[in-house]
């Protein structure tokens, strides 16, 4: 297993041949540095991608928002 001295060394890595399954500890354990809350990585049995999902607190409405994104393995396509 190869040593990292950061997430950018490790997301390099990842990004010149590794599973994608390798990049979403790292991208959950990114988002938590960065000091986002609630942080989950999702995926279904029946899916063909992976959902990204954190909270951060904003400070000028008062409220806790939710933020969320999707990453595909297929081509998206109008139907």
């Amino acid at each position: 297993m190869a040593t990292y001295n950061n997430i950018r060394n490790r997301l390099m890595d990842i990004q010149k041949g590794k599973k994608e399954s390798d990049l979403f500890p790292v991208l959950k354990e990114l988002f938590r540095m960065k000091q986002y809350n609630d942080v989950e990585i999702t995926h279904g049995k029946d899916e063909y991608g992976r959902d990204l999902i954190f909270s951060d607190y904003d400070s000028k409405l008062g409220e806790k928002k939710l933020v969320c994104g999707s990453r595909k393995e297929q081509k998206c396509r109008n139907e």
